[in-house]
């Protein structure tokens, strides 16, 4: 029904009105809007007839004046209207060609044209851009956007597809690949995400790494400061929690609710071995199907119409979800792959090559892949500087504690003869079985070294950069040897010095070697041999070989061997050639009548290039095992003050009883964990036998030399200095657990130190090593040096760094022992004690009498003396591997290290009494006798924490007893002689009573 008007035109009169045209105003339009709609439009409706002159002319005269415009909402340019929504190919070639700087004009959220193509997707678009843009592209691509990513972030960020992230990559200069977003991500951050893993992913991970290495030095903000490795460890650890969230239930719902962060994704294999698939895996190009075990119904599986894949949580529970794929995935497999790949690379860039000649601080590799590495991870194993003498269940027992990673930078063995301790009965055995075998007897050549490469595999190390072996000259190890050694390891790098290798054992020991180092003896021969159709050439990737001889040994003139090796490269070329040839016929040709390969005309075959080098060698040393290897016997005089020390004698019958005091279990978690002592010195040849076992970590903090492979491992003391600290310590304490930390050390040129050529400590490493061990939650720390104050301000903020390390470590709790300078009256200002003379225990040296020593100084500025002169180690011999300086010991470093021992002791026999008194706790409460009314042991587990308090232990250290005319000289025969005769003469309870009383004196000396 129509209905009319009949309203008064009064009722609308609201003041002046502007009558136009005699009806209404219409709100003003916007005419570049208007014209950018209709522009879109005719794009989407392949209206656009840009291929015409004529119509591009008109178009351009119609659209010319609205180009250099924007439109609301937010402010943007045709351009990114067009990224935003038609891939018009034509119109973006057009826009491109006339408009260019468009490419630069970001829009209010701040955004690029070329950002929105790639967010988008807009291949088209982002195709015209790649082809026709002639400007700066990587000043485009560099341009940041949405939160501070540019848009090489944009790219991996939303999955673009890989031939265009690629182009992207390969156009885009190394800055903009190693930019950072707001949260210091870099696009190698993004690129190895957990959830991004896949083929295609690795070629990103690949170019980046190519293009962008300096992304691999970037830690991100958000966590918290990680790598690129450490950050896909991250991503990877989120995976598995969400996962663990999901199969018990609590996150099923909101994980459906919301869309995971990039990086907390799922992985398939982890979800199929879990048995569940989360929602977040939706969209990932994968068909499951998902059959319940308890609820399908009878016949269902015969339709066509699949069960829910994602059915809600609580129609069934996961638990009887069954997970079948129809589609294979190997994300984790590509996830592995991927970080392998970064983690490869970032290790060959820690030595110096031509790509790499500035290499990377290998102690900044630690920090890439295991962070603050609590754990004493090692990257490599240098064992070519040890005593060439290795007791194989010695060895075993030293290294027990070492962690070493999949991949290692290196290995280095010297001159090694192994030895195994066999019983009578056990040698006549072998002899016994040798005579009946009928195998061939075994050749002369060595066989050491496979024992130690089988303990490599035992601790899973899979691939070795390079490999080192310093061989015995006339007897080295036989082929099969070499073999058995390097086939089980992936080696990119081989320097195994044994003349005139077989290019046949190369094959088998290591297919995949890249680098060779080969020793020649001369012989004309070998060369043909390594240059064979059959020789190096099958090695396919191999890139270098280095030639090495001694001149004073060949046998041909200098002249005669340099045309050798010009003959050996060009025949090595030809060999190489002809072996890839032979490959791409295999895959490409058909074979002829006659069953050979035809190859057709302009057939061509990608040439690999080995280069060659040659270089000249001194003499190896003999086969003499003395040769510099042992140490000289001890002077009798060393005898005669061994037993001159009543200190030691009483220490030393103390230790042999309390080491067999058995530590009980206990479930008292302050209770659980040895007493731990770290040790920062010059390192610890830790198979030494009073040490053997008794190192459960440590790392290094010598940078080393540049021409070297890495820095001086911590398990091996150049000087002995730190061999003899830790001998002294565990003398002492026997079940004390060493940490030790190396540190670096430069020679000193100015006479006012300690006298030139002395060994000086680097402030830096020290400082290193103190944040080391408090990580490490040590509960005794030992500093048998001293360091001067510096004159010059660089140094002087290095003296500060290591105050501060100094500072953290005493606020932890922890005792820290240091050394006097030794410098006598004439001592200037010795840091570590300058930082805090209160808390830090400074020992002095003592004579054999319980003198001070006079080069300790002001006995007023020391705490504690101990025997420090003429110490001798209790078990030297003329095989120690203490050097031969190092037999009979003077100076505050040995006393340092024997107080830091005693106040071990002293912890270790509270821990046991405290053991016993909470155990005895336990199996009354067990009974149901006591509850609150029960009595606490003898020592209570909290008196071992107040103990480490530096004031509790001079305390303690004063009631052992101390000289009554100097009152330093800690007289320990009043505490420990009745302990020893009762601990040696009693049996299992007398121990329990006799450690009990020694503890209760202990405690009892303490402050509440």
């Amino acid at each position: 029904m129509a209905t009319t008007d009949n309203n008064s035109d009064d009722e609308y009169d609201e003041g002046p009105t502007n009558h136009a045209h005699g009806l209404f105003v219409l709100p003003p339009s916007d005419p570049t809007k208007e014209a950018f709609d209709q522009i879109i439009r005719d794009a989407k409706e392949n209206r656009l007839i840009l291929t015409d002159k004529k119509y591009r002319e008109g178009f351009k005269s119609t659209y010319q004046r609205h180009f250099e415009l924007r439109v609301q909402p937010e402010n943007q340019t045709i351009f990114h209207l067009l990224a935003n929504s038609v891939g018009h190919k034509g119109l973006a070639f057009w826009l491109i060609k006339n408009h260019p700087q468009l490419l630069y004009m970001p829009d209010d959220n701040g955004r690029t044209p070329l950002y929105i193509t790639i967010v988008t997707k807009n291949l088209n678009v982002l195709s015209a851009i790649l082809d026709k843009f002639s400007g700066n592209m990587d000043t485009l691509l560099a341009l940041p956007c949405n939160q501070g990513r540019n848009s090489i972030h944009a790219a991996i960020f939303h999955s673009l597809p890989v031939r265009y992230t690629l182009e992207l990559i390969q156009r885009a200069s190394e800055s903009t690949l190693c930019a950072e977003d707001q949260d210091g991500l870099t696009p190698l951050h993004l690129a190895v995400e957990y959830n991004r893993s896949s083929e295609t992913q690795k070629q990103v991970v690949e170019a980046l790494l190519k293009q962008g290495d300096k992304s691999l030095d970037s830690f991100n903000a958000t966590p918290s400061k990680l790598s690129v490795y450490q950050y896909h460890q991250h991503t990877r650890q989120n995976t598995e929690r969400h996962l663990m969230a999901v199969l018990d239930g609590s996150q099923a719902s909101p994980q459906r609710a919301s869309q995971p962060k990039p990086g907390e994704l799922h992985g398939f294999r982890a979800a199929q071995q879990q048995g569940v698939i989360p929602d977040s895996m939706r969209g990932r190009g994968l068909e499951y199907r998902l059959i319940s075990q308890m609820s399908l119904p009878q016949g269902r599986g015969a339709t066509h119409e699949e069960p829910d894949p994602f059915p809600p949580s609580h129609t069934e529970p996961i638990q009887q979800q069954q997970l079948v794929a129809t589609k294979q995935t190997t994300e984790v497999e590509w996830a592995d792959k991927i970080i392998q790949a970064v983690k490869l690379h970032y290790l060959r860039s820690t030595f110096q090559t031509k790509d790499h000649p500035q290499p990377r601080d290998q102690s900044l590799a630690l920090r890439f892949l295991h962070g603050s590495n609590i754990q004493d991870w090692n990257l490599y194993f240098d064992y070519s500087k040890a005593a060439p003498l290795v007791h194989g269940s010695s060895f075993k027992q030293s290294f027990a504690h070492m962690r070493l990673d999949s991949v290692l930078r290196y290995v280095a063995f010297g001159k090694i003869e192994l030895q195994t301790t066999t019983s009578p009965r056990e040698t006549t055995s072998k002899l016994l079985a040798k005579r009946q075998s009928q195998q061939p007897k075994p050749g002369r050549g060595r066989t050491d070294l496979v024992f130690l490469f089988k303990w490599l595999r035992d601790k899973s190390v899979k691939h070795i950069l390079k490999v080192v072996v310093d061989d015995w000259p006339k007897t080295p190890h036989s082929d099969k040897a070499i073999e058995d050694c390097l086939k089980s390891f992936e080696v990119e790098c081989l320097e195994w010095r044994k003349f005139d290798l077989c290019p046949e054992t190369l094959l088998v020991a290591c297919r995949d070697v890249q680098h060779l180092h080969l020793w020649w003896s001369g012989n004309r021969a070998i060369l043909r041999a390594w240059s064979a159709p059959d020789g190096l050439a099958r090695l396919e990737k191999l890139t270098t070989v280095h030639i090495v001889w001694n001149s004073s040994e060949v046998l041909e003139s200098a002249d005669r061997i340099l045309s050798y090796i010009d003959d050996f490269k060009l025949r090595l070329q030809k060999a190489v050639f002809d072996f890839e040839l032979e490959k791409e016929r295999a895959k490409l040709l058909p074979q002829d009548d006659t069953g050979r390969f035809a190859v057709p005309p302009g057939f061509d075959v990608s040439r690999r290039e080995i280069e060659v080098e040659s270089i000249e060698e001194r003499s190896h040393d003999g086969d003499s095992l003395t040769a510099g290897a042992r140490a000289t016997p001890m002077r009798i005089a060393n005898q005669r003050n061994l037993c001159a020390h009543k200190w030691l004698n009483c220490m030393d019958a103390f230790a042999d009883e309390i080491q067999n005091v058995t530590v009980p279990q206990t479930q008292h978690p302050l209770l659980q964990k040895d007493v731990t002592v770290a040790l920062i010195d010059d390192g610890v040849s830790i198979d030494t036998p009073t040490i053997v076992g008794k190192v459960i970590g440590g790392a290094t903090f010598d940078r080393g030399q540049p021409d070297e492979n890495g820095p001086s491992p911590y398990f091996v003391s150049a000087s002995g200095h730190g061999t003899v600290m830790a001998d002294m310590i565990c003398r002492v304490c026997p079940t004390a657990k060493l940490y030790v930390f190396k540190l670096e050390t430069h020679l000193s040129h100015d006479p006012l130190a300690d006298g030139p050529g002395q060994n000086q400590i680097v402030a830096r490493s020290a400082t290193q090593a103190i944040h080391a061990a408090v990580d490490r939650g040590v509960d005794i720390i030992s500093i048998s040096w001293t360091v001067k104050k510096p004159k010059d301000r660089e140094r002087d903020a290095d003296l500060k760094d290591l105050g501060d390390a100094m500072k953290r470590a005493l606020d932890a709790g922890i005792l820290i022992f240091c050394a006097a300078g030794d410098a006598g009256n004439f001592s200037d200002e010795e840091y570590p004690y300058e930082f805090d003379r209160s808390r830090i225990i400074r020992i002095g040296a003592a004579t054999d009498d319980g003198r001070p020593w006079e080069r300790s100084g002001d006995t007023h500025s020391l705490n504690f003396i101990f025997p420090g002169c003429s110490v001798v180690s209790r078990h030297s011999s003329s095989n120690s591997p203490i050097p031969n300086h190092f037999q009979e010991n003077t100076g505050s470093s040995v006393a340092t290290a024997l107080a830091a021992g005693l106040a071990a002791l002293v912890l270790h026999c509270v821990r046991l009494a405290a053991i016993m008194s909470e155990n005895a706790k336990e199996r009354v409460n067990g009974n149901g006798v006591g509850g609150e009314g029960v009595v606490a042991g003898p020592v209570e587990a909290a008196r071992l924490n107040n103990l480490k308090d530096y004031r509790n232990m001079k305390l303690v250290f004063q009631k052992i007893g101390v000289d009554r005319e100097i009152g330093k000289f800690v007289e320990v025969w009043e505490y420990f002689e009745g302990p020893t005769d009762a601990l040696r003469s009693g049996g299992a309870a007398k121990a329990w009573e006799t450690v009990t009383s020694l503890a209760v004196r202990f405690v009892s000396s303490m402050k509440s």
